[in-house]
């Protein structure tokens, strides 16, 4: 991620010992230490195509409490490639449980 509104956002992707870079979105909030949201995009999104993330940061006891919401949905079609077939309330928790094992693997970065 290239800090500040504007910077990139890189997906990289290791497949038989080869990595591909994607760029799947740009920064539109950058408001350090409270937040940031950015445009994003999966690789089989057409160029207008994009939905919103939007990430808060808040002091919660000894911690952080991260929120993520996700948005944007709705302006894809019900057939797009992304959604793999599955219906809006099926997909919609297929990337709820994506969002939280990438919050899971952030806390397990901080932790080590």
């Amino acid at each position: 991620m290239e800090a500040g509104v504007g910077g990139r956002l890189f997906e990289s992707i290791r497949n038989d010992g080869e990595e591909r870079v994607f760029e799947i979105g740009r920064i539109t909030a950058w408001d350090p230490p409270d937040g940031l949201s950015f445009s994003w995009r999966s690789s089989n999104y057409a160029q207008d195509e994009a939905t919103i993330v939007d990430i808060r940061f808040a002091p919660s006891g000894a911690g952080t409490l991260v929120t993520v919401t996700h948005s944007g949905w709705a302006a894809l079609p019900a057939d797009h490639p992304v959604r793999h077939g599955a219906g809006q309330g099926p997909f919609l928790r297929q990337m709820g449980l994506w969002w939280m094992d990438q919050l899971r693997a952030l806390e397990r970065l901080i932790a080590d």
